[in-house]
């Protein structure tokens, strides 16, 4: 333990984080190969860190507590938490928690700010190193710009993966877990639900909103499914690279509208300019998840700006009008104009609907005018003559709504 104490007096900077994790013991009994001498040390190590992740049995042996044989509530792992940061850490997550027989909780304490709490489902019996894989998981992405919250969510998830998967192919034989199964999982960046746009095209344009910095005056993205009724010549999805690497691909489902509402939770979005749902997909098609997102965030932000990126072909999606649901959500719709015909609109998009899609779109953009203050329609440059857009803005001329011409990204 001297050793490590004098590796982190020598090299811990204010460029730097440290991250201890005290394998201790568990369930309220300290391993046997644990003394009190290497307790006390521990205990120095704490002063040092930036980052600690105790289960319950060691947050409550750092601080000379009793353990809560049958579970700490969230007061007393707030007020234990907080103990603990008064002797150095400024972030505490406390793994591992037996919530209930069918959920473990991961409390997360940041000083200074309201805790958060990340679940996942309670899969079979106790595996060894999932503590150390969780740890290793929360550095790898802190490290990278990722709040803490993503960090513990994404080592959580990933282990309850890894242990789901050794529980449905009887891989018991040494209570270990099969982590290297799913280490593909970390190619290519995490998945972004929600990022700013850099001012680039393409994929380098994409900035995770963790990564984004200070968020006053720029638009915030929503990402929320991959499912689309088009697959257009032009979009970034089409290729088999970008499905694979891109951040915006959704590799491993779509998420949950509280899983949303817990990222949203993080950010000021008073400051923003406009929150943008977009993405990699048609947003509509998670119609009543996305409102519902918005309804959540407009009790805590009224007077927040809302944008909606579509094909317009929602109506056709649900076989009814949905426009009506727009109103009050979103300030402004932007519609996917693409071409000046309905053949060149089907040659591009090669929408699912067919032929009609292109007097679908026209007919979306004009019922949403009477529910959302401001209709615009697209094209994309470069992929049409300007004659073709000039064609495009007369259409729009008709419709009452105004063309907007959006870099070709590449």
């Amino acid at each position: 333990m001297d050793i490590v104490l004098d590796f982190i007096r020598h090299f811990k900077t204010d460029r730097n984080f440290v991250i201890v994790d005290p394998v201790m013991g568990d369930y309220g009994k300290l391993y046997r190969t644990y003394t009190k001498e290497m307790c006390e040390k521990m205990k120095e190590l704490v002063h040092y860190a930036d980052i600690i992740t105790p289960n319950l049995t060691e947050l409550c042996t750092l601080l000379d507590a009793p353990y809560p044989k049958n579970g700490a509530s969230i007061e007393e792992l707030k007020e234990m938490c907080g103990k603990l940061a008064e002797r150095g850490p400024k972030h505490i997550v406390v793994t591992g928690i037996h919530f209930n027989q069918t959920q473990i909780a991961n409390f997360i304490y940041n000083k200074g700010e309201d805790f958060q709490i990340v679940m996942v489902d309670r899969i079979g019996g106790d595996r060894s190193g999932t503590g150390d894989v969780i740890a290793a998981i929360i550095a790898g992405m802190y490290l990278n710009g990722h709040s803490l919250y993503e960090s513990v969510k994404k080592a959580a998830d990933y282990v309850s993966k890894c242990i789901r998967y050794c529980e449905e192919t009887k891989c018991q034989a040494t209570g270990d877990s099969a982590f290297e199964m799913f280490m593909k999982d970390f190619n290519g960046g995490s998945v972004m639900y929600l990022y700013t746009v850099t001012g680039a095209v393409g994929e380098e344009g994409y900035l995770d909103l963790a990564k984004s910095g200070d968020l006053t005056g720029k638009n915030v993205y929503v990402n929320m499914t991959n499912k689309c009724p088009c697959s257009c010549v032009f979009c970034l999805r089409q290729t088999k690279q970008q499905q694979e690497g891109n951040t915006l691909w959704l590799k491993e489902g779509e998420p949950s509208v509280e899983t949303m509402l817990e990222l949203f939770a993080q950010y000021d979005l008073n400051v923003i300019n406009e929150l943008v749902f977009c993405g990699f997909g048609e947003p509509l098609e998670r119609l009543e998840d996305v409102c519902r997102v918005i309804d959540s965030l407009k009790e805590t932000y009224p007077n927040l700006k809302v944008r909606l990126n579509t094909i317009g072909l929602a109506n056709l999606i649900y076989g009814r009008d949905v426009t009506p649901e727009l109103k009050g959500r979103f300030d402004t719709v932007s519609i996917s104009l693409n071409a000046p015909d309905e053949k060149e609109f089907l040659e591009l998009t090669r929408s699912k609907f067919g032929i009609q899609s292109y007097e679908a779109i026209k007919e979306f953009a004009v019922l949403a005018k009477q529910y959302v203050p401001n209709v615009v329609m697209t094209v994309v440059e470069k992929v049409m003559p300007e004659e073709k857009i000039q064609k495009c803005r007369e259409i729009c001329d008709e419709l009452g709504v105004t063309l907007r011409v959006r870099p070709f990204e590449n």
